[in-house]
């Protein structure tokens, strides 16, 4: 039986936090303590920032509000990436999502929400991967606040202090616990989504070749790039992307990519899952079936190169950041999941 037909009751309990921009904010950080008590589905992620400027901004991007998401655990995986790729994960998987409210003017406002998501969006399966939180001693969201002049309100001149205001609501199913035995023979909980930043590629016009190291021990869903045109902050570009850069992915010898044009795999990622990936964004999409997740468990040599040529066309300081999704334990299933 598909495990998400049997799933029971889930309440939701909002969390808030307020804060200033990071010039204020302690440590530029939002922190909000999560309960520990139940089998956590998702969290949903509401954000207001409301900013002052002598002149208006002339767009916006969500995705510049923070510059890193992260579920601080006292033990095991947890969650640790760019904001941008745990915001675009999320689009990625839920396209039905609503489009952001943005009002720019002299008092520029923004409201958006997003998902974090324990269970794997559209997996067969997916609530084997929501998590136990009763396992942890610490379990927290923060969220690291761009600087007052480098976030989400783009163009705008003399920026005052953006307020923040956060709230967090997780979905739980309050009478699954850690001690159910209907959650023993379910499956429910005993794997783990992992979402990492692996690595942040300086970009100039000289290019480069790169060897990035990849987290083995579990199945990788996806692996995400983003590329800026500065090397902090900045704007997504496709100059990268557009510009020849090629990838290849091998694990134990079974060739994923091999000297596969970025550009060659935007398309692919436009033709599997519409509009999103937008501007700036490859993602090497493994599929929603967890048999065929890139299996790095028994890895013994993983490979993942990129390879940028030199052009007068790329940022003069760019960057690319690389994210890595992927799901551990899922050996401890029965059954056909397990594969």
């Amino acid at each position: 039986m598909h495990l998400d037909l049997i799933r029971k009751a889930r309440q939701a309990f909002p969390r808030s936090k307020t804060g200033n921009g990071a010039t204020n904010l302690q440590n530029g950080v939002i922190h909000i303590d999560l309960d520990r008590t139940w089998l956590l589905e998702k969290l949903a992620v509401v954000v207001t920032v409301t900013q002052g400027f002598t002149g208006a901004p002339t767009s916006s991007d969500v995705r510049r509000f923070f510059s890193q998401m992260q579920i601080l655990v006292d033990q095991g995986n947890g969650m640790k990436a760019n904001f941008a790729a745990a915001y675009d994960l999320f689009r990625l998987l839920k396209p039905q999502a609503p489009a952001p409210v943005v009002v720019l003017g002299a008092a520029s406002s923004a409201t958006f929400t997003f998902e974090i998501n324990f269970a794997q969006l559209l997996a067969i399966g997916s609530l084997s991967t929501a998590l136990l939180s009763g396992r942890y001693a610490t379990l927290a969201l923060e969220l690291t606040v761009a600087p007052d002049a480098n976030n989400g309100f783009i163009g705008g001149t003399v920026p005052q202090v953006a307020q923040y205001s956060v709230e967090c609501m997780p979905f739980e199913m309050r009478d699954q616990t850690p001690a159910s035995r209907g959650d023993q023979g379910s499956g429910w909980g005993v794997a783990e989504r992992v979402l990492k930043q692996q690595a942040n590629l300086p970009i100039t016009q000289n290019g480069g070749e790169f060897d990035i190291i990849l987290s083995s021990g579990g199945k990788t869903r996806f692996v995400v790039m983003h590329c800026f045109d500065a090397a902090t902050y900045g704007n997504l570009t496709d100059a990268i992307i557009n510009n020849g850069a090629r990838l290849s992915m091998e694990l134990d010898g079974f060739k994923h990519y091999e000297n596969t044009l970025l550009s060659a795999v935007k398309l692919v990622n436009i033709q599997d899952r519409g509009a999103m990936p937008a501007t700036g964004v490859v993602l090497m999409d493994f599929g929603d079936d967890p048999k065929q997740w890139a299996d790095m468990r028994r890895a013994k040599d993983i490979k993942f190169h990129l390879s940028v040529p030199a052009s007068a066309n790329l940022p003069a300081s760019g960057r690319i950041e690389i994210c890595q999704d992927y799901t551990v334990g899922l050996e401890r299933l029965r059954g056909a999941l397990a594969a």
